[in-house]
Parts: structure tokens; sequence; C-alpha cells
């Protein structure tokens, strides 16, 4: 058990590295910091300057080095766009993403449950069609390309939810539809085949 234990955090640790370094590298690759930073009239000295300053002009495995480094002691830098520590931006946005994961999950249950029930009750007829369907679509269609058809549909076509922004319950219900719906699929086919079983 102590093994398997150990080996789970190894497999983490390693994972985490993985993801850090990858995400790390497409940040320098898509552009150069000091472009968000600096206004386009910024002399050529102030860009010097500023690279200079953030460790810019060293090499980019030495950047991810104190990045990591910094990340362990608990400093996750700066922002670039605000210019405000990330550790004071995190906590804001945290809620805002636990509402929204909250919201998708329990769509997810109460739309998913339901409707492996129904198929399970109804094989083989127009309900369970109706419940598999909505799963296959659910698990075939990414969640990015949900959001916009339900964007065009719901917020352009048909003016009934806010397309974008933050406020009451009605800015969550798109973006939780978006993501819920895959899990709601999952939810769907296991619970069917749990009680066809």
């Amino acid at each position: 058990m102590l093994r398997f234990v150990l080996s789970r955090l190894i497999q983490a640790v390693v994972a985490l590295l993985v993801a850090s370094l990858v995400i790390f590298l497409l940040a320098r690759v898509t552009g150069n910091p000091v472009d968000l930073i600096l206004p386009i009239e910024a002399t050529a000295e102030e860009r010097e300057a500023l690279i200079k300053a953030k460790g810019l002009d060293r090499h980019v495995l030495y950047q991810y080095w104190v990045y990591l480094k910094d990340a362990v002691q608990g400093d996750f830098g700066t922002s670039l766009r605000s210019l405000r520590p990330a550790d004071e931006l995190v906590p804001n946005r945290l809620a805002n993403s636990l509402k929204l994961a909250s919201a998708a999950m329990l769509l997810a249950v109460g739309m998913g449950i339901p409707l492996g029930v129904v198929a399970a009750v109804h094989r083989g007829r127009f309900w369970d069609r109706l419940a598999t369907g909505v799963a296959l679509v659910g698990q075939s269609v990414p969640a990015f390309f949900m959001a916009i058809i339900l964007v065009l549909v719901f917020s352009v076509t048909l003016g009934w939810a806010p397309a974008a922004g933050i406020g009451d319950w009605k800015h969550y219900i798109l973006p939780a539809v978006a993501l819920g719906w895959f899990s709601s699929a999952g939810i769907v086919r296991l619970l069917r085949s749990s009680m066809l079983e």
C-alpha cells in the first residue's frame, strides 16, 4: 500500500513538473512579455531595462528554474498584465471558478441521473434514444464549441441569457451548461448501463 501511494505521489510530482514546464515554455513562445507591460511608444532603453529587471535576458531554462524555485517557496511572481502579485489576484477569481464549477456539477448530476434512469427504464424506446442522443452530443462536442453555439443561440439570437460578465445567476447558466453537459453525458451512460445490468 505504501509503495502504491509513493508511486502515485511521484507520478503526480512528475506530471506537475511537466505541465508547469509546458505552460512556462508556451507562455514564452507566444510573445515577449515586455510588449504587455510597456506601451507601444516605449523607448529601446526602457525595454532593455525592463528585460534586465525581469530576467528575460537569461536563458529560458534558467528563467524556469527561478520560477520553479520561487513557486516552491509560495511566490508565484507578478502578473504581467496588472503588475500585481499573482497571489493577490487568485482569491477573487477562485471564488467565481468555484461558483461556476458548483453550478456545472449540479447541472451534470441534475440532468444525468434522471436521463440515465429514464433511458434504462424505457430501454429501446423513444426516451432511451433521446437520453442516449443527449449523452452522445455531450461527449462528442467539445465544451468550447458548445459554449460558442449556446451563446449564438441563447444570447445573440434569442436574447434569453447574457453572453458575458459576472453578475446574478443568469450569468452562470450558459457556462454551466457548456461545462456540465460532458459530465452529465458520462453519468447518463454509466447509470443506464448499471441499471440494465
